[in-house]
């Protein structure tokens, strides 16, 4: 065998390679709401759906408590808004509740890349031309049990207050395939 056709076997195994897929069995947190889209963010579009978007009362949540899947910011609550509107969160605080209703934990979330003044009104540069985008981070999760819901602070929009909905979560098992170039 020459040296071209040993270069030209070895590049047709290397492709091959890069193109193929490996098995994967994981654990994640399945997050669900009312009305909600879910996308997966461990390689783009595959793996499993550990983001959860909804929207209530004129905003747009996107939700990830799989900070070891999703790490591009993280175990991350970001809410999208009109550009123009005044939002406030008095009290940061999200409650993990167990299927029973009891309370499991009480975390705060804080403010990413937003000010936040004492009377909780938020402000943000982060904006996209159709939209305010108000992100927080999670930063740290209450051990939690294989399911229960999980309930966001209170969110007030123009001074209007608006109760964020009741986010079901459960623990799943993903089994599938992941490209190798991930």
């Amino acid at each position: 065998m020459t040296l071209a056709s040993r270069c030209r076997a070895l590049s047709i195994a290397a492709a091959l390679c890069v193109a193929g897929c490996v098995p994967i069995a994981i654990e994640y947190t399945y997050l669900d709401a009312p009305g909600a889209t879910h996308g997966n963010e461990i390689c783009r579009r595959y793996g499993p759906p550990v983001i959860v978007h909804f929207e209530a009362n004129g905003i747009r949540f996107e939700i990830s408590f799989d900070h070891e899947y999703y790490e591009r910011t993280g175990t991350t609550v970001t809410l999208r808004t009109a550009p123009d509107a005044v939002i406030s969160i008095p009290d940061t605080t999200t409650v993990f509740l167990a299927d029973n209703g009891d309370q499991i934990g009480a975390v705060p979330l804080e403010p990413l890349w937003i000010v936040r003044d004492p009377d909780g009104r938020l402000a943000t540069a982060d904006k996209d031309g159709k939209s305010a985008i108000y992100r927080f981070a999670v930063p740290r999760l209450p051990p939690l049990p294989t399911s229960g819901s999980i309930q966001l602070p209170m969110v007030y929009v123009n001074g209007v207050r608006f109760p964020a909905p009741r986010i079901r979560f459960e623990k799943k098992t993903f089994v599938g395939a992941l490209p190798l170039n991930c």
